[in-house]
């Protein structure tokens, strides 16, 4: 998965021409013009889906003019082989002949086999590259064409509220009322609610209710809602959650403090 941290905007990726191979990676883009066809995105609202990124790769041949022809001459008939250019290579199309003596034209189209290659790469700092490489085969030969242009263009989500059910492990501190001191209470629970780009991994969670243990205890503990300090960069866990908890022991002990929360 490609992953952009604190960056509002859409993806494109400019080409490198690598030989015979189209490269590209991801830059920022401030939007995305790309149409999609009415069938794909039927079938796209079919599925409950979203456009999550586009790909474009086009190439074109060139216009062919040529007056002086020279056809071949073969048992009495002419035959003109046919080709299509692009801009490093022609293509054979076919053959057109000509029978004078029982004046009828005849034509020979080749099959050809058309395949586009695409591989992506990802660097230690997850930007992807994607290298793409368009082939036409004709009579069992390749060809390999070159790509005019490449774009890949990534569609970065909006932010959203979501109902998301989602298990986490806390370890609330904080102050115990009736006995005035500072305890841990280590606890799993349940979060029903989110706010973020991503339902995996949030920005903001709602309504977390935890099972913990305090001073020996069993204790219902409450967040309102947590925070996920996960996503500003440290390394380790991308759904780390800090935030304020409430709660109560079978002892009626009131418990208010700050917790952590990692989610499963």
């Amino acid at each position: 998965m490609f992953r952009h941290k604190n960056v509002i905007a859409n993806i494109i990726s400019p080409q490198i021409q690598i030989g015979d191979t189209t490269k590209s990676s991801n830059e920022v883009e401030p939007k995305i013009d790309t149409p999609i066809p009415p069938a794909i995105q039927q079938l796209i609202d079919k599925n409950n889906g979203t456009v999550v990124a586009t790909n474009n790769i086009s190439t074109s041949s060139t216009e062919q003019k040529n007056n002086d022809i020279k056809p071949e001459i073969k048992s009495g008939s002419y035959e003109l082989s046919l080709s299509e250019k692009f801009s490093d290579k022609s293509v054979p199309i076919g053959k057109v002949g000509f029978d004078p003596q029982k004046l009828v034209l005849n034509d020979d189209i080749y099959a050809r086999k058309y395949s586009l290659d695409q591989i992506i790469s990802k660097d230690k700092n997850d930007q992807e590259s994607f290298y793409n490489t368009l082939t036409i085969n004709v009579q069992g030969k390749d060809y390999k064409i070159k790509i005019d242009k490449a774009e890949h263009k990534y569609v970065l989500p909006k932010a959203d509220w979501h109902w998301n059910y989602r298990l986490y492990l806390g370890l609330d501190t904080g102050f115990n009322v009736k006995y005035r001191s500072i305890t841990p209470a280590p606890s799993i629970g349940i979060s029903f609610a989110s706010y973020g780009k991503s339902k995996k991994i949030p920005d903001f969670t709602f309504g977390t209710v935890s099972l913990g243990v305090n001073d020996s205890r069993p204790i219902i503990l409450i967040n309102p809602v947590n925070w996920n300090i996960g996503k500003q960069g440290q390394p380790f866990m991308e759904n780390l959650q800090i935030g304020p908890v409430f709660g109560i022991d079978i002892s009626t002990n009131s418990f208010i403090g700050i917790g952590l929360k990692v989610g499963l």
